[in-house]
């Protein structure tokens, strides 16, 4: 029995390892003052430019407590959370058939492989590297008026509409930005 918890733990750690090469960030969860600082940040109610029906996405959604706080939060929304590395997604799966909020759903799967185009909301916590690669889809797909919240890593280009620091060891920093109308 020893032998096989040691193995899972191995495979557990290598997986981790694997995905964090690939991805250049560990699965790394929002630490409560971090989420309190993000959440402080957005209205109690998302911009219409759906009429109430944009999505809610966290990208790079890792262990899913963003993800379960925004669908709780915005309740009227579809929260679509994507997280490409599979053992912080097996731990959300298991978190959402045990009883998640039903508006959430969770997918293994890389962000760029989708399109945001109905998003009311993107919230992220990516590498500096992956941040980059978002700005130019999100220039792409994005309707004027759309939500962008992350922390730690800004888009390297845009400029927040709103940045406040966690109240935190690292007093990190958190961005809001809004989508303009931009011309790719």
């Amino acid at each position: 029995m020893d032998l096989i918890i040691l193995g899972l733990s191995l495979v557990a750690i290598a997986m981790i390892f694997c995905y964090t090469l690939l991805t250049g960030s560990p699965p790394t969860p929002t630490s409560p003052k971090v989420r309190n600082a993000m959440l402080a940040l957005l209205p109690k109610r998302l911009p219409e430019v759906f009429e109430d029906k944009g999505r809610v996405y966290e990208l790079g959604a890792g262990w899913g407590g963003n993800a379960l706080v925004f669908a709780r939060m915005f309740s009227s929304h579809r929260v679509i959370a994507i997280e490409r590395s599979p053992l912080p997604w097996v731990f959300t799966w298991i978190r959402l058939a045990t009883g998640g909020p039903k508006n959430l759903e969770i997918h293994l799967n890389d962000f760029s492989q989708y399109n945001l185009c109905d998003a009311a909301l993107v919230s992220c916590y990516l590498s500096a590297r992956q941040m980059e690669v978002l700005e130019k889809k999100l220039e792409r797909e994005m309707v004027p008026g759309t939500l962008v919240v992350c922390h730690t890593f800004a888009m390297p280009n845009w400029q927040p509409i709103a940045t406040v620091y966690a109240d935190d060891l690292y007093k990190s920093p958190v961005y809001l930005y809004k989508t303009p109308n931009f011309k790719v």
